[in-house]
């Protein structure tokens, strides 16, 4: 069984998109907070870009939205073969409306 579970908020809303062959996918920034603290006694989040394909595209993009709590799907292992900034793809906590759903 291939699944993941990652309890966390969408950072921005979802992007739906057709590849060039006409398949849907609908991309997703999900921020989930770590339950420890830093040595600096600062919580951190790790940041997950996700792609949902198809019929799930259409789910996601119409029933999520920023700040949504999202949990779970399956993972698929990919050779990126383009260089890409994903830091500037998800934003900071900070910029997460009603943050304190990320605490």
């Amino acid at each position: 069984m291939n699944r993941i579970q990652l309890t966390g908020v969408l950072t921005k809303p979802p992007v739906v998109r057709e590849t060039a062959d006409g398949k849907k996918l609908c991309t997703i920034c999900i921020a989930v907070n770590r339950n420890y603290a830093n040595a600096t006694g600062v919580f951190e989040d790790d940041y997950f870009h996700c792609v949902a394909w198809g019929g799930l595209a259409d789910v996601v993009s119409k029933v999520f939205s920023t700040g949504s709590r999202i949990a779970q799907g399956k993972t698929t292992p990919y050779k990126i073969t383009q260089q890409v900034n994903l830091s500037s793809q998800c934003p900071s906590r900070s910029s997460v409306p009603n943050n304190s759903v990320c605490s």
